[in-house]
């Protein structure tokens, strides 16, 4: 009809337009004033508040009026790798975070995704389950030992040889070194540095050493997923990786090394009995330079399923690391015509020393700092140092994130599932905001059917009780405020002012009905508490009520004037009250369970989440100084059977889930498993799960089964791929059964054709 203006109601397209408005008009004053967030504080409306578009929605206006009038571009931030980024400040990012706020409207309005948010309440964390810090090698930024070092007391000369193919040798090169002469010296450190930046350096021991020992000592707990080390030399015939959890107090073994195991230590060997402590895989001397020693942690019979498992802790966690390396041997190409000649072959030379691990903080934490009076060894080149004090989530603390904050001790501390992913929060303790830290009771645990066990420490405020919820002798409960006031208990004599005040009576209900018998106090209310629901007394165990009203107070999580029914989203209703819903919305009040229904849905929790366009669990797209794949770092060595492109029948019936053109942008070991970051750059197939162009996660068959990642996928080169997607997961899997390729147009071409014209 004309003229007719259609209602504002809270689902429609102009209500929505209006709230956006005006979060954006009170969140940045001067989007719609002037250029710059230097006006008062305005206050929000009501209405922003109840349709859940706070103030804190969007980290805006922290700039100054002269950065709001040239608000810097997003490409030109620079990031410190501490989340923030760098100068010129905080605030220059808020003013890009503004900008980008007002490009959400278009996404808000259409109920489209827009990529890099995960709701409209701002940035979620990525530790909302459980999670770890990013993972590098621990030697980078500290001091490796060794026992001798090439040239330490006087310049020495040494050889070496490089094998042929066929095993005949190369004439020897020899050279001098001296460690105090930095053009000639063969120092420790050399191990630890960066094998992209500095590819051709080297430890080396003293000559005519048979036994030598490298050790690297933390200031704290890590966890160790991985060692690679890459010899120079000739690979010991014997070595011995040892570890220790109490800073080099106690050793352990954690695998024996040997051409011969049974002979040289009395072992099995794990290349016939998988599982033994012992493995003749890594002791020949053959490659005479370049041969590499890899170590995992978890291998069989260890496994990963949760990494925060005690068992998978006692394997991983070290506070030192250390290799003895027991025989040396020859280069197996070495000529029989030198021994009338002076030998300068009896060293040990190793190039990388690469402990690959992470920051332990039992699942609760993605970050970690330095710990206390930790200062990284200076070395040439930017470089990664794994830190090693956790900045603590899920209601944690200590430098693991080993026990509860001081008021989050209702139940008792565990470490993060990482099977599951569940957080394993901890839980605050209900002290009515009377105290400030708590501790946990086994027996008030149990007693409460394993649901609280928290205690509260030295309760405030005149306050008493397991919960700081009555109010200690001598003081009373002033109904006129709320219970967690710092004031609600007060002196029976004066007021806080000194003043003597009338005391609130409050009578039990047996003494109030009998009053009213009596005709005494009509205007005082009936209390009808219910005795399950309602709180107690502050001096005995008579429940009690508001004498103007007759309301009762209740326990946690209960609702009602007599305190009989749970409040909304909670559950269970009994002698604790009642437990909170584990729901996104309400559940049943009797049984818990969850109540999916749109009509308890308002209309502003029905705008899609924003989601990242890549999965939360990846690092940040960016080039690692420390790849850490063996094959990656050493390609010409990893030997992989990988599929060819023959007939198209064979081809069609591998029924490859998606076809896809990369660019390897990263790799990185996660020590469970391998993850590839790429871009995908054309989507030739793509099946049950969606793909986009774009920055995505590929996940190769784990380096640990042959000692290499399998196929080998290099950064920095585009491929052709072609594999098979874990519906399940959401993961893009490469393995041995993949088709992968370099990219050339031609190879595009012939593998299109083949997918619409054959495999139909």
């Amino acid at each position: 009809m004309s003229g007719h203006v259609p209602p504002l109601s809270p689902g429609s397209l102009p209500f929505k337009i209006l709230l956006i408005f005006l979060q954006l008009r009170y969140t940045c004053p001067w989007i719609t004033r002037y250029p710059g967030c230097v006006l008062p504080e305005i206050p929000r409306p009501w209405f922003l508040s109840r349709f859940g578009l706070v103030k804190t929605a969007f980290p805006l206006c922290e700039g100054t009026k002269d950065q709001a009038r040239h608000p810097p571009a997003l490409h030109g931030l620079r990031n410190d790798g501490e989340g923030w980024p760098s100068d010129p400040g905080r605030a220059w990012a808020a003013e890009a975070l503004s900008w980008r706020a007002i490009a959400l409207v278009p996404h808000l309005l259409l109920g489209t995704k827009e990529p890099g948010l995960s709701g409209v309440v701002g940035v979620s964390s990525r530790c909302e389950k459980a999670c770890n810090p990013r993972m590098g090698n621990l030697a980078l930024g500290r001091k490796l030992w060794a026992d001798t070092t090439c040239g330490q007391n006087a310049t020495e000369l040494y050889c070496s040889y490089s094998e042929n193919a066929d095993l005949t040798c190369r004439q020897p090169k020899c050279d001098k070194c001296h460690a105090a002469q930095p053009h000639l010296a063969h120092l420790p450190a050399a191990m630890a540095d960066s094998s992209f930046r500095f590819p051709r350096t080297w430890w080396q021991s003293a000559e005519d050493v048979h036994r030598e020992k490298i050790q690297l000592d933390l200031e704290a707990e890590f966890y160790f997923t991985h060692l690679i080390m890459v010899f120079k030399s000739p690979r010991p015939a014997a070595m011995v990786l040892d570890r220790s959890q109490d800073f080099g107090k106690t050793w352990k073994p954690y695998k024996y090394f040997a051409t011969n195991c049974s002979a040289t230590f009395g072992l099995e060997d794990d290349v016939i009995k998988k599982g033994a402590i012992c493995t003749s895989r890594y002791s020949n001397p053959f490659p005479c330079t370049g041969g590499e020693v890899i170590f995992r942690a978890l291998s069989p019979p260890y496994d990963a399923e949760n990494p925060y498992s005690a068992k998978v802790q006692e394997q991983l966690k070290i506070t030192n690391l250390r290799v003895q390396l027991l025989k040396r041997q020859s280069c197996p190409c070495q000529r029989n015509d030198l021994t009338s000649k002076p030998q300068h072959f009896t060293h040990y030379a190793i190039y990388d020393f690469i402990v690959k691990g992470s920051c332990f903080c039992n699942g609760h934490a993605d970050q970690c700092v330095p710990v206390d009076g930790f200062r990284p060894v200076k070395a040439p080149g930017a470089f990664h140092v794994v830190h090693g004090k956790c900045m603590c989530k899920h209601n944690t603390a200590g430098t693991h994130c080993q026990h509860c904050a001081p008021l989050y001790n209702d139940r008792p501390w565990e470490a993060a599932d990482g099977k599951t992913g569940s957080p394993k929060e901890c839980r605050t303790c209900k002290c009515n905001g009377h105290a400030d830290a708590c501790h946990f009771d086994i027996n008030v645990w149990e007693a409460s059917g394993n649901r609280s066990g928290g205690v509260c420490n030295d309760c405030q405020h005149n306050t008493e009780g397991q919960h700081c919820q009555r109010c200690k002798p001598g003081f009373y409960r002033d109904l006129r405020r709320p219970f967690s006031a710092p004031d609600a208990c007060k002196s029976e004599n004066c007021s806080t002012d000194g003043n003597t005040v009338p005391r609130v009576v409050v009578q039990p209900l047996a003494k109030i009905t009998d009053s009213r018998r009596k005709g005494e106090n009509s205007t005082k209310k009936v209390c009808s508490c219910h005795p399950v629901g309602s709180a107690v007394l502050p001096f005995n165990s008579v429940t009690f009520c508001d004498p103007s009203n007759g309301d009762c107070p209740c326990k946690p999580g209960v609702a009602g004037p007599h305190c009989d029914r749970c409040m909304v989203g909670y559950w269970g209703f009994g002698d604790y009250g009642c437990r909170p819903c584990d729901c996104a919305g309400s559940c049943d009040p009797l049984t818990g369970d969850c109540i999916s229904s749109s009509t308890d849905i308002d209309w502003y929790q029905e705008i899609p989440d924003f989601h990242s366009m890549h999965n939360k669990s990846e690092p940040a797209w960016e080039w690692e100084d420390e790849q850490g794949f063996s094959a990656l770092r050493h390609s010409g060595k990893c030997e992989c059977k990988e599929q060819v492109l023959g007939n198209s029948k064979a081809f069609c019936g591998m029924k490859y889930s998606y076809v896809i053109k990369i660019k390897i942008l990263s790799a990185h070991d996660k020590g469970s498993h391998a993850e590839v970051n790429v871009k995908i750059k054309k989507v030739l197939k793509s099946t049950k799960l969606k793909i986009l162009r774009g920055k995505r996660t590929l996940y190769p068959e784990s380096w640990t089964n042959r000692g290499c990642t399998c196929p080998i996928l290099n950064p920095g080169l585009e491929y052709l791929v072609a594999g098979h997607e874990d519906v399940r997961t959401g993961k893009l899997v490469v393995n041995m059964k993949s088709f992968v390729q370099h990219w050339k147009p031609a190879l595009g071409r012939k593998v299109m054709d083949i997918l619409k014209r054959k495999c139909k």
